[in-house]
């Protein structure tokens, strides 16, 4: 079901943001690669932040 809103909202900017049919592919894919950083951003702050939790806990005991 996201998949399927996520295509849904590139289409409207895709149809509603631009004027013509190049930049308005363009822009659906930019949205989709600065989406895909970002989640890819937030994924490797997580994972960083567990690695360093669970070393200090190793490392107390």
């Amino acid at each position: 079901m996201p998949l399927l809103a996520l295509i849904l909202l590139v289409a409207l900017i895709a149809t509603f943001g631009f004027g013509e049919t190049l930049q308005a592919l363009l822009g659906a894919v930019g949205f989709i690669l600065l989406l895909v950083l970002i989640l890819a951003a937030l994924i490797a702050a997580g994972g960083t932040w567990l690695y360093r939790r669970a070393k200090n806990q190793v490392t107390r005991r």
